[in-house]
Parts: C-alpha cells; structure tokens; sequence
C-alpha cells in the first residue's frame, strides 16, 4: 500500500450562521497515496468541494472554520499553519483545479500571464525561461496551438480548451498532489475522455496523486484506483475502484450504480427487470435538518430501527475497505 501524501483525520468543518452553526463535513477520514487516483464521489450537497477546499486552505473565513481533526500533506498537519506557510505551497507541492474554468480564470489576463504569474511565485525564472515553461506546459496538456493559447483570453477558448489551460496553471509549478474537482463538467463525451486520459497519463507518466471529485460513476470507471463515497458530510464508503463496482456494501453506493446504465455482461449491478433504471428517492437533507442516526434513512429501503437513533461506525470489511452501515454492525 502507497504511503499516504495526504491523510484526513476526523475532519468536522463548520459554517457559523445567525441562528445556529451547521457543519456540511461531519467527522470525515480518508487518504491519498503517492500516485495514487481516488475519486470522491457524491451528490451535489455532500461536502466534497468543501473538503477539497480545506485541504488546500482556501475555506473562507468567516464563516467557515475547521472545528476540529486534522489534515496531514507529505507530514505537515495544514491546518495549524498560517495562511503564508499554506500558501506556499499552494502550487508547488499541491494545486487544484476548479470546477467551472471560466469564473475561475481571471478574463483580464491572457491565458500565458496566468501560467507564468504561478510559476514566478515559486520559482526564480528569467522571462524567456517562464515564456519556455508556460509554452512546455500548454503543449503537455494537449493544447493544439500553444502559442495561440498563450496569447490568448479565457473567453476566446472553447470549454475544452478553457479546461486544459486551468491544467496548465494547476501543474505549471510542478506539484506532486492534484485535486481535480468535476474536472469534466459542461464538456461533450469525447472532450471528457480526453481530459480523463490526460490526467491518467498526467499520473502514470509523473507519479502525481490525484483526488478527482465527482457525481459521475463513469469518470470513476476511467481513472480512479480507490472511491470514496460522500453521503451528508460523511463517509459511507471507501474501497478499491473494482469492489464499489462488483460489490457495492452501503445502500447509497448501490443506489448510486443502480443510477446509471449498465449493459449486460459488462460488471457493476447486474442488469434486471429489463435494465430498468432506478433512482434514489428524495434529496439530501438541508445542513440544518440531518436526522438522529444515519443521514440516509430517509432515503433508503433497507433502513432499520436503529438506524433512526444511533450514527453509524465505520466498520472494517477485509483489509482494503470501509463501510459506515449498520447493515454490517456484526462484521
């Protein structure tokens, strides 16, 4: 197993609000290996963003604070250090692409000042050398033209081209962890799978951990090695990419696969009553309304009495995954 270059612990984040304070990440624990993918999986709503963000010391303060646990990168626990000790590196050692490149790219600056502007404030590079690294950088990330697209503003790139140029800024200093959160949103299905095959290759070619964060189970398919499933704030499930699919445990992540279409044969939920889709009934509860005992019962057809009064523990199942279910108490 690869030795973790992050490690969340007991994460509880929560938002200060006039009546009452709400915590949209509820005690959340998982980790990334060294080159390793792990997508983070849930529905709009379930803190996937806010965790991301609280790893890259970006949460706005107020209202935001971290309430309590840790957040551990390459050993250095990030959430005692100062905004300038994070902000360092930021870039760097870890880098995050957004999920909607054209407000996150600033539309005044063309697309070669917002690579270089990252590399200088890290590295100490002549221009000619910068100008090198930005056109170096556009090139590896597919851009087809990239001296047209460092000349370029973000609003006279495609969303395909837009996405890669955020690639570029994220990996222009050269880090060694990438979160990339719903890398593939608005984009048509080839321009998704050319972005998904880059930061595949991205990973295998330089070692780059990835944390990809995303509602969509066929991106979790292309490019992840272990899935972590986010349910209101919490973890209810954490395995290997093959498990979830041929074995899902929690009743969300099953409610999940049972979403989307499989064709018979071809692994995940077996295809039955004539590869009739199912959805999930009902949304996620309000961060002001989460029930006693386990988020999901009000959403789920195997819930129990106890799962109306008592939380669910994360639980054990073989050496390599996690379940947050009373369904498995006696495991």
């Amino acid at each position: 197993m690869n030795a973790p270059i992050l490690a969340i612990n007991g994460l509880e984040i929560e938002i200060q609000k006039k009546t009452r304070p709400v915590s949209p990440v509820r005690g959340v624990s998982f980790s990334v290996g060294k080159g390793e993918a792990v997508c983070l999986v849930g529905e709009s709503g379930s803190g996937k963003t806010v965790s991301a963000l609280a790893v890259m010391g970006l949460l706005p303060h107020p209202p935001f604070r971290v309430k309590s646990g840790s957040i551990f990168f390459e050993g250095v626990e990030l959430t005692s250090l100062r905004r300038r000790e994070i902000s360092r590196m930021r870039g760097r050692r870890m880098s995050m692409v957004f999920q909607e490149p054209m407000t996150a790219l600033n539309p005044v600056f063309t697309i070669g000042y917002q690579i270089k502007e990252g590399i200088a404030a890290h590295e100490r590079l002549s221009s000619g050398q910068l100008h090198g690294r930005a056109l170096e950088m556009l090139g590896q990330v597919g851009m087809p033209e990239p001296e047209y697209g460092l000349k370029a503003y973000p609003h006279e790139l495609s969303g395909g081209l837009r996405q890669r140029a955020m690639l570029a800024i994220a990996l222009a200093a050269r880090p060694v962890f990438l979160i990339a959160d719903e890398p593939t949103t608005s984009l048509d299905v080839s321009l998704q799978a050319r972005i998904l095959k880059l930061l595949s290759n991205l990973r295998s070619e330089r070692g780059l951990a990835l944390l990809v964060i995303t509602h969509n189970l066929g991106i979790v398919a292309q490019v992840a090695q272990r899935v972590v499933i986010m349910y209101a704030g919490k973890i209810v499930e954490d395995a290997p990419v093959l498990d979830i699919f041929d074995a899902p445990l929690h009743p969300y992540t099953r409610g999940l696969l049972e979403s989307i279409p499989y064709s018979a044969g071809q692994g995940g939920v077996e295809c039955s009553e004539k590869c009739r889709l199912r959805s999930i009934p009902g949304n996620i509860p309000p961060l002001d309304a989460i029930p006693r005992g386990c988020p999901f019962q009000d959403r789920c057809r195997e819930a129990m009495d106890v799962c109306r009064t008592v939380d669910p523990v994360d639980i054990n199942v073989g050496k390599s995954r996690i379940v947050a279910c009373h369904l498995y108490g006696s495991l």
